[in-house]
């Protein structure tokens, strides 16, 4: 099973169940499935393919998950970068993995358009928010195109999903090979400890740019076809508003986080 297929099959068993809800937004199965389609169109436009990798610069926010599935759905490689990487950690995460294009928050890009010379892998960035000079907009790449969609290339559940670099602690970060095949398994593995239904309404405040908001909270719950809250930053008060206008079933933090919002007032 491919990580997409999740998707697909959503928009078509519950197409108005509520997927991605961030703030006062919510996109359903069917609207997710409908614009990460044409997201996808969008990237192929852009002469992005199966094994070509995409990375990612964005906090938490709709816009990741979207281009997570996208880039999955032609076959390309996802690569989430750490917001808090310095200039000099993109630029090697950039090179190292030898993204094609890059697709992230005005703010965060901003400091990789100085860069692009030395990058020569990398194409294009294109970035949400205010205009950026050197940048293309994210939304271009999600608007219709005329004519006939073209079709999306097959996708092997064995072909390689994403690729997480570690946070560099110690030494350069180290990119991560993730399959299709293997977060797949990781997410089923949860529903083994947890129950499937557990990921039914999911409160997501740990980072999805990282293995933790990613792989615990944004993946099972699409498989499981429950219904996600996106909670932009850690702040103990907004993360307990959530949950209770959620109804949240679960909510994956770390031990800190927790006594955080176990010990507010």
């Amino acid at each position: 099973m491919t990580l997409h297929a999740a998707l697909a099959e959503g928009a078509r068993a519950f197409p108005d169940r509520p997927w991605v809800s961030c703030e006062n937004q919510t996109w359903s199965y069917a609207e997710g499935g409908a614009l990460t389609d044409r997201l996808a169109q969008g990237l192929m436009a852009a002469e992005i393919g199966p094994g070509d990798r995409v990375a990612l610069l964005f906090a938490n926010s709709p816009e990741l998950i979207f281009s997570y599935y996208a880039c999955w759905k032609i076959g390309a490689i996802a690569v989430p970068l750490n917001i808090r990487f310095a200039p000099p950690e993109l630029a090697y995460a950039l090179g190292h993995c030898e993204a094609r294009i890059l697709l992230g928050q005005e703010d965060l890009c901003r400091a990789v358009i100085p860069m692009q010379a030395e990058l020569p892998h990398l194409s294009a960035v294109h970035v949400t928010g205010d205009a950026l000079e050197g940048a293309r907009r994210f939304e271009a790449l999600c608007e219709d195109r005329p004519g006939e969609p073209a079709a999306l290339p097959s996708v092997d559940a064995h072909q390689m999903a994403a690729l997480l670099y570690t946070s560099g602690t110690t030494a350069r970060p180290k990119g991560v090979i993730h399959t299709h095949a293997g977060l797949c398994q990781q997410a089923e593995n949860f529903f083994d400890a947890l129950g499937r239904n557990v990921f039914e309404r999911t409160v997501i405040s740990t980072p999805l740019y990282h293995a933790s908001g990613f792989g615990s909270g944004m993946l099972p719950v699409t498989q499981a076809g429950g219904s996600m809250w996106i909670v932009r930053r850690f702040e103990p008060e907004a993360v307990l508003c959530v949950i209770e206008s959620s109804r949240a079933t679960y909510s994956g933090n770390l031990p800190v986080q927790v006594r955080i919002l176990v010990d507010h007032p």
